[in-house]
């Protein structure tokens, strides 16, 4: 499916045609908004994070896209194409029992843990495919700017020495080596011998025992510094992949991430004192309304009133902040 026409067309078909969950076929993560925003995304915002449109900061829900989205999942909502229960879940992926014994039709993941389901799966003939980021009717994939992004799901993986660190120094070298040759090769492939040997051609390759969990990510997390403040070798993870995994990240990527918000933005200690007092608030509000909006709970006739309490809560001045720090990180590069 290229459209979310199609893409509600084969919703239907699982929805008609197959035993699921007693619920639809679609599980929406992430309390509806969709893991990594493959879907929300499509609409060019993403649940309550800022968008940058051409250096201009903007707050997803005020965007006409974040109330289009809400009505195309409301109408699948009670079309019987979404899973009810996934609504409510901030599970960032279906529960594997939904998925490896056909409850589902459509639902985000990532792509190293199709290995195990198949290994779970009862039936033999269990497959699934990369589905890439559905477009509204009548525009491109060059009209989308909005996809899962490593700045978003990834900014865990950060490191900082504090001055109340009792040996800077040591600290220092300690993260330092991990960008030499020895450290890099330890981070990405662990211990030679242990996870990983060279091959012929003096490339190192994960070895039986590391593969044998079934599951990349769970090779990296054992042997080596997965999801780590490291240089990271992402190839390593396409050797034990099979082709419709390979696949993904092509069909992932038919989109770009323009609107992303570079990772690189910094709050400074007072604007981020004022700075998370609002966005707490506001975004609350937004979470507990998004669901009402989606399962129809909450008209639509009353978005207007919705959109107006946001403003009343000084949403103006949250994204002034933020503008600044954006305006401050583009400086730095002309300096």
């Amino acid at each position: 499916p290229v459209y979310y026409s199609d893409l509600e067309n084969v919703l239907t078909v699982f929805r008609d045609n197959f035993t699921l969950n007693g619920n639809g076929p679609l599980y929406l993560s992430f309390n509806g908004l969709s893991f990594g925003y493959s879907l929300i995304g499509s609409f060019n915002v993403a649940s309550t994070q800022y968008i940058n449109v051409d250096g201009e900061v903007r707050y997803s829900p005020l965007e006409p896209g974040f109330k289009e989205y809400l009505m195309k999942m409301n109408d699948w909502y009670n079309k019987g194409l979404i899973d009810i229960d996934s609504v409510t879940s901030y599970a960032f992926q279906a529960p594997n029992d939904y998925i490896v014994n056909g409850k589902i039709g459509v639902f985000d993941h990532i792509y190293t843990f199709t290995s195990i389901w198949k290994l779970a799966a009862e039936d033999p003939d269990w497959h699934v495919v990369a589905l890439t980021t559905p477009i509204p009717d009548g525009k491109t994939y060059a009209d989308v700017h909005v996809r899962q992004n490593n700045d978003w799901v990834r900014t865990g993986n950060s490191m900082a020495i504090t001055p109340y660190c009792s040996d800077i120094e040591l600290a220092c070298k300690y993260w330092d080596y991990f960008f030499t040759d020895d450290g890099i090769l330890l981070s990405n492939y662990g211990v030679e011998g242990v996870s990983f040997e060279f091959d012929a051609d003096g490339n190192p390759q994960y070895n039986e025992q590391a593969l044998s969990l079934n599951n990349i990510s769970y090779t990296q997390t054992k042997y080596c510094l997965h999801n780590h403040p490291v240089f990271t070798i992402w190839s390593r993870e396409l050797a034990p992949l099979d082709e419709d995994q390979k696949q993904a990240e092509a069909i992932w990527g038919m989109v770009d991430a323009a609107y992303v918000m570079p990772q690189g933005v910094t709050l400074t200690v007072e604007e981020g004192a004022e700075h998370s007092n609002l966005k707490s608030t506001i975004d609350t509000y937004v979470n507990e309304n998004f669901t009402l909006f989606l399962t129809g709970q909450k008209s639509f006739d009353e978005w207007d009133n919705f959109i107006a309490q946001i403003k009343s809560m000084n949403v103006d001045r949250m994204i002034e902040i933020q503008q600044t720090a954006l305006n401050r990180y583009y400086n730095r590069g002309k300096n």
